[in-house]
């Protein structure tokens, strides 16, 4: 019984629980809205809307303006246990969003909110990558189920609103159907047009990933996939997890194996695609189209949800980007891990850092969902920290 008590008393701890409720019912909360775009326009007069969550769903909303300096304030908000505040800002037609704050922890707190001009110069972003993974085979629907993470950078100072409101151009695999903004997906609504995905949300300085799924027919037990490129692009890749299906192609190269929060995944690779040209995988060893159950060989990972895929796309875009070690440690250090952890668990703490990371610099560049931001990042942080009872060997203290 003691010992099952320290252990809650460390899991509470950890997680930072509050002992007791605010004793607060009402709420401000305030901040200053400045523009991030050297030289840019005045922030005085500015819609702001505030949006009171519960759980995903908006049950109120409230409407002010920033002042002569940008600052705004909302006061004697309700105080509800679990409820959330985002603030929106509109800029040049643009929806720059701010940080949830959940009550009662953070009632009071400041929320600074940085918006952009915009710009329609396509040579400020760039399509850093795009990968592409099996995510399993329905040999009784006869299709094949991928996700594609891709990784925008726009280096500039302005958000970047495309011409004629097209933002990215991604030539999807022929024969996809099905296909599914993941949660995370910040570029707009998107639209298909002859076989290419359209968005249409604006893109603001900063790195950003976002997720796509999507199936495909096949026959047999393999499937050629085919893959246009639409617009500039640093990097494509396809994945499949170890010992599910084989991968080939006469296009990619084989780039081995990559370690993914302690699963290995065979990566064929290819630098700068030629725009406007189709490159085509061979996925080997599906069951048996028509059959009535799941290959042994090849399990239907479209279970892993969402959480899962955006650690898989943190530590692709750590590959890509080639994010500082310091960057690493930091995170570590705010999870309380210690670098000098047993290195059995250094890929995948490195892979779960990689994801803070980037979960942290998304929201700093306002381009990530404030719910799916905290969630996000909640579910991270209880990887990490499970990760570091393992390194410590205290992940049994509950038994």
């Amino acid at each position: 019984m003691v010992r099952r008590l320290l252990a809650l008393l460390f899991v509470a701890f950890l997680f930072a629980i509050p002992l007791s409720a605010s004793a607060d019912t009402t709420a401000t909360i305030s901040g200053t809205v400045t523009n991030g775009t050297t030289g840019g326009g005045s922030v005085a007069g500015l819609t702001v809307t505030l949006y009171e969550y519960q759980g995903m769903n908006v049950v109120k909303q409230y409407t002010g303006t920033t002042d002569d300096s940008g600052k705004y304030v909302f006061k004697d908000l309700p105080v509800v246990e679990g409820e959330g505040y985002i603030a929106h800002v509109e800029y040049s037609n643009i929806d720059f969003p701010g940080t949830l704050l959940l009550m009662p922890q953070d009632a009071g707190k400041v929320d600074d909110i940085k918006v952009y001009e915009p710009s329609t110069d396509p040579s400020i972003i760039s399509l850093d990558s795009r990968s592409i993974v099996v995510n399993g085979a329905d040999p009784s629907s006869r299709l094949v189920s991928l996700f594609e993470i891709l990784a925008v950078s726009n280096k500039s100072d302005h958000a970047y609103i495309g011409k004629d409101g097209v933002v990215l151009r991604l030539g999807l695999p022929d024969g996809a159907a099905q296909i599914t903004p993941q949660p995370g997906f910040e570029f707009g609504n998107p639209r298909i047009e002859n076989g290419t995905l359209i968005t249409t949300g604006a893109i603001v300085p900063g790195d950003q990933t976002a997720l796509i799924a999507y199936s495909l027919p096949y026959t047999g037990t393999s499937k050629t996939v085919t893959i246009a490129t639409s617009m500039p692009t640093s990097n494509e890749r396809f994945l499949v997890k170890d010992g599910s299906y084989d991968i080939s192609s006469q296009v990619f190269n084989d780039a081995g194996l990559v370690d993914v929060g302690g699963d290995k995944y065979h990566v064929l690779s290819v630098d700068k695609p030629i725009v406007g040209d189709s490159l085509s995988v061979d996925i080997l060893g599906l069951p048996k189209a028509g059959g009535g159950s799941e290959s042994s060989n090849g399990p239907l990972y479209a279970a892993i949800g969402a959480g899962a895929l955006i650690i898989i796309a943190g530590v692709l875009v750590f590959l890509v980007l080639h994010r500082r070690k310091r960057t690493q440690a930091l995170a570590l250090a705010e999870a309380g891990i210690s670098t000098g952890m047993n290195g059995h668990y250094d890929d995948e703490r490195l892979a779960l850092a990689a994801q803070l990371n980037e979960l942290d610099e998304r929201r700093a560049a306002g381009t990530i969902d404030d719910v799916e931001y905290q969630n996000n990042r909640q579910q991270v942080m209880r990887d990490l920290r499970e990760l570091m009872l393992k390194g410590r060997g205290l992940d049994d203290l509950d038994k």
